[in-house]
C-alpha cells in the first residue's frame, strides 16, 4: 500500500477543489489500491452531487461492496437533504436487498438516539459554533433522509423496512418528541408508525366483542321464538286434519 490512511483522508478533502479530470484520475488510482471505507468516511458529508460526481460515484461503488455499519450510516445521514441527491437512497435501497434487517436496526437506532431522555424544556440546543465536525446528524436530517427512502419504497411498492418493529417504535418516539412544524412536514412518514397497528386493533376489538357475556334473556327469547316457529306449522297441520274429518 503506497498511501497512509491519514494521507488519503487529507488528499481526498483537498481533491474536492480539483478539476473533474484530476478527481477522476485520483479515484482511479485509489480504487486500484483498494482503500478502506474508513478512509473515505470523513468526506461523505462534504460531497456535492453537483460538483463531486466522480467522488460520489466511486464512494457509492465502494459502499455497495460493504456491509452496512453504524459509522457509515451516520456519515451518510449527515449529508444535506436534497430531492435530486439520491446517494443515500441508492445506498440504503441496495443494502436492503441483502441486509434489510440490519439496515432497519441501524436506522431505528440512529433515529431514536436523536432524542435524549430528558424533558424538551430542559434540553439545551448548542449553537452552530459548538457543534463538532464529527457530530451525528440532527433529528431533522435523519427524518429528511427517511422521507426520501419512504418515497422510494412507495414507488417500488415495498414498505417492508418501515414495518419492522424497531423502526415503528423509533418513528413513534420521534413523533412524540418532534415539534409541530416537523410533524406537519413529515406527516406521511409519521403515519407509517401506526398503519401496522390498525389490523391488530381491529382484531383486538373483535376478540373483545366475542368475549362479552351472553344475555340470558336474549338467549331464552331466541329459543322461544324458535319453538314458536316449530309449533306453528304443526298446529296448521292439525287444523287441516280436523277440516277433512268434518267433511
Amino acid at each position: 500500500m503506497m498511501f497512509k490512511s491519514d494521507d488519503i483522508t487529507t488528499m481526498l478533502s483537498t481533491s474536492l477543489n480539483w478539476e473533474t479530470f484530476e478527481q477522476y484520475c485520483l479515484w482511479q488510482l485509489l480504487t486500484a489500491h483498494e482503500i478502506s471505507v474508513e478512509d473515505v468516511l470523513p468526506i461523505i458529508p462534504k460531497l456535492s452531487y453537483k460538483e463531486h460526481a466522480e467522488a460520489l460515484t466511486s464512494v457509492l461503488l465502494m459502499l455497495k461492496q460493504e456491509r452496512p455499519t453504524a459509522d457509515v450510516v451516520r456519515q451518510m445521514f449527515c449529508r444535506t437533504v436534497d430531492e435530486e441527491d439520491t446517494f443515500v437512497v441508492s445506498t440504503v435501497m441496495y443494502w436492503c436487498q441483502d441486509f434489510e434487517d440490519k439496515v432497519g436496526d441501524l436506522l431505528a437506532v440512529l433515529l431514536s438516539t436523536r432524542y435524549p431522555g430528558t424533558s424538551p424544556n430542559k434540553r439545551k440546543r448548542p449553537g452552530k459554533h459548538n457543534i463538532p465536525p464529527n457530530a451525528p446528524p440532527s433529528a431533522e436530517l435523519v427524518l429528511g433522509h427517511l422521507e426520501q427512502i419512504r418515497v422510494c419504497c412507495v414507488e417500488q411498492d415495498d414498505m417492508s423496512i418501515f414495518n419492522m418493529e424497531c423502526l415503528q417504535k423509533a418513528l413513534q418516539q420521534s413523533q412524540s418528541n418532534s415539534s409541530d412544524s416537523l410533524k406537519r412536514q413529515y406527516s406521511e412518514l409519521f403515519l407509517l408508525a401506526w398503519e401496522d397497528e390498525l389490523p391488530i386493533s381491529r382484531r383486538a376489538r373483535k376478540l373483545a366483542s366475542n368475549s362479552l357475556p351472553i344475555n340470558p334473556s336474549l338467549h331464552s327469547s331466541n329459543e322461544d321464538s324458535e319453538e314458536e316457529e316449530i309449533v306453528k306449522p304443526k298446529q296448521a297441520k292439525r287444523r287441516k286434519k280436523a277440516i277433512s274429518d268434518s267433511d
